[in-house]
């Protein structure tokens, strides 16, 4: 996780062990987590939410439960602000998803 999801974890778990990885990936924080003592894991995601962090946890014997808590739907291209890409000099895109449906 990012350190804003860590920020909002620690606000409502206080005392609870929170591991932010410097690899921003299911598979960054899922080699991250393998050093910790195998457990139970609650994964509340994305229905479109890759499986990297499941897969590398289930191969290394932990039981993940996976909790799909919202999903990313795409706008009509015809709601969409007309903007010329040419016009501007930098696109940020926060989620790979965003790039997908721009």
């Amino acid at each position: 996780m990012g350190e804003k999801t860590a920020q909002a974890c620690h606000e409502y778990f206080p005392g609870s062990e929170i591991v932010v990885s410097p690899v921003s990936t299911g598979a960054g924080l899922g080699a991250d987590m393998l050093g910790l003592e195998k457990g139970r894991v609650l994964f509340p995601c994305a229905k479109e939410a890759g499986n990297d962090l499941e897969q590398i946890l289930c191969d290394a014997g932990w039981h993940i439960d996976r909790f799909e808590i919202y999903e990313t739907v795409s706008e009509q291209r015809a709601n969409l602000p007309d903007i010329e890409p040419k016009n501007l000099d930098y696109i940020c895109f926060t989620r790979a998803l965003a790039a997908v449906y721009t």
